[in-house]
Order: structure tokens, then sequence, then C-alpha cells
């Protein structure tokens, strides 16, 4: 008799493999069996419904995805009766399949979702994948109004812009956000003149963002980070990841070196892991450019330039990609 965790190696090996029926008639030879078949289709399997058509996959959401093939129906309804992650492109005709979603992602928002929403009693995690600023406002009145509640989820990620994120911070009422909450933010406009409207959240404990620029960071934009974060007094854990592609420019270092001074002057509430990846694409020689980083901290790893500092909460780690 095989010990869990080989059967578990095995059921992997088959799920990438060999498809969905093999990971069902492994499931049904053996007592011991079931549970892990169960185990790695809650945790490793995502369904996705498309109207009428629901499709299983064993690749991260978001990510490529990698179909679970099923040629026999009996095995493919077996399968969703353990799924507990769910996508949702278009909200189908007919009445849901699965029996227990514990996480939720649409690819927006939009009022046809919102049935559905409400009819997952054991959500723990709902995720956005981008909301227009426009959508935004709807997702806000929804809220707000009580439309969907939020009060039975424990995680909350969404994507949309920074200034629909001071937006929906600073309406009023407040929104009730569940303990974990992440937001995937496209920085593209300027600073937004109403931060100081902007709300206290103290039951959020866990915050992350990634935030991506089109253009340079200042000493406005931390600020704007800053002000943020101080939404979630109760914070326990914090992680921005900051994201930014450019070619190169004359004042690289300069800039670098300002960032560095201004990230030691803005007050972040609470302690927080700060990464910033930087990808620069050069048109002309990145040595000397590389010298004077050098000569700044910054260390080489590999193709990259990279530093870790200390300013005040912040534990900072800055990678810089060259590219030529």
């Amino acid at each position: 008799m095989l010990p869990n965790h080989l059967i578990r190696e095995l059921m992997h090996t088959i799920r990438h493999k060999y498809g969905g029926d093999a990971m069902v008639l492994l499931a049904l030879s053996g007592k011991q069996h079931f549970p892990v078949f169960q185990y790695v289709v809650e945790n490793h399997i995502y369904a996705s419904v498309d109207e009428d058509s629901i499709s299983l996959h064993s690749s991260p959401i978001g990510y490529p995805s990698v179909p679970l093939a099923f040629l026999t129906e009996g095995s493919k309804r077996l399968a969703i009766q353990c799924v507990r992650k769910l996508f949702v492109g278009n909200p189908p005709f007919e009445q849901f399949e699965f029996e227990k979603i514990t996480e939720f992602t649409i690819p927006t928002f939009d009022k046809s979702f919102i049935p559905i929403l409400n009819s997952l009693t054991a959500l723990d995690v709902l995720c956005v994948l981008f909301i227009s600023d426009d959508d935004c406002d709807k997702f806000i009145h929804a809220v707000n109004s009580g439309t969907i509640s939020l009060t039975n989820a424990r995680n909350l990620n969404i994507g949309m812009t920074v200034d629909s994120c001071v937006k929906l911070l600073a309406s009023t009422p407040s929104p009730a956000l569940p303990e974990d909450v992440i937001f995937n933010l496209i920085d593209a406009f300027d600073v937004p003149s109403d931060l100081e409207s902007l709300k206290t959240f103290p039951n959020v404990k866990r915050f992350a963002s990634k935030i991506y620029f089109s253009t340079g960071l200042n000493s406005e934009k931390l600020h704007r980070i800053s002000a943020i974060m101080k939404c979630f007094p109760g914070l326990e854990t914090a992680k921005i990841d900051l994201c930014y592609n450019h070619f190169s420019r004359s004042n690289d270092y300069t800039i670098i070196s300002n960032f560095h001074e201004w990230l030691r002057n803005t007050n972040f509430s609470a302690p927080v892991e700060m990464t910033f990846e930087e990808c620069i694409e050069f048109v002309k020689n990145p040595e000397p450019f590389s010298g004077q980083l050098k000569s700044f901290g910054y260390k080489e790893d590999g193709s990259n330039l990279v530093i870790k500092k200390v300013y005040g909460n912040v534990k900072f780690f800055h990678r810089i990609q060259r590219r030529d």
C-alpha cells in the first residue's frame, strides 16, 4: 500500500501527462486514493465557465491555460464535484453544477455576475482581474447598497487603476473589506486630489499590492502608496511590489538615487516589504550607468543590478534588469 505522499505524487504525474480520466481511475482504485484525488482537484484544478460550457484546467487562474482533458462525462462530473476554484468568463444559462466554491474569479465586474456571487455561501476568495474606472463606480454602488456582500469573503483581490482604488477607499459609506486585501494597480494618471477623503478599514490585517507604472516614480506617487496603506490601521503584514519598464534616459542614475531619498522621507504607517522590479532597455553602452549604481551600493546579480536597504518601516529590494 502506497503512502499518501506517493499517491499524491502519482496523481500529479497523471494530471500532467494523462488527463482527467486517468486521475479518476486512480481515485476509484483504492480506499486511500479518492481523498488524495479530492485534495489535488480542490487545490490544483479550477473550473472555467463560459455560458453553457464547463472546462477544467490544471494551471493557476490567470496563467496560460492547461486544459484537463476528459473523454467520459462521468469522470468529468466526479471531478466537478470536488472543484473549489471557479472562473466565469460569461455567466452560464443554466444552474451551477458545483457543490462548494471557495475561490471565485471574474474578468471584470458586471451586474450579470451578481446572482452567482451571492449564491456562493462558502466563498473565501473573490478575485476580479480588472475593473475599469466606469465599472468601479458600479462595483462601489453594488457593495455599498448591499446588492453584493463581501462580509463572508476572507480575501479580496482586485485589479484596477490607482484612481479607482482611491475612489473605492474614499467612498461613503465605507465598503466592508475582508482581512486579506490585494490590489493589483495600474498607475496611469496624476495624483488624485482627494487623498484626505480616504476612510479607514481597521478590519484589514494583511495588505498586498502590485503596482504597474507607465511613467516614472516620484515622491508624490510614493506618498499616494503611503496614504493608501494608512487606510488599514490594523495591518499585521504589508507587501508592495512596484513594476516599471522603460527605455534608458540620460538622468537614470539621478532618478534612482532620488528615489532612495524619496523613499527614506516617506512615512509608512506599518512595516512593509517593498520590491521594485525595474527593466531598462539600453540603446547605448550600459556600463557607465552600471558603474554609477555600483558606487551607490548596487551589486551584480547575473545580468541584473540589485540592492537591499532598510528605510524606517520599509524593507526595500530593488532589482534592475538591463537589456541592450
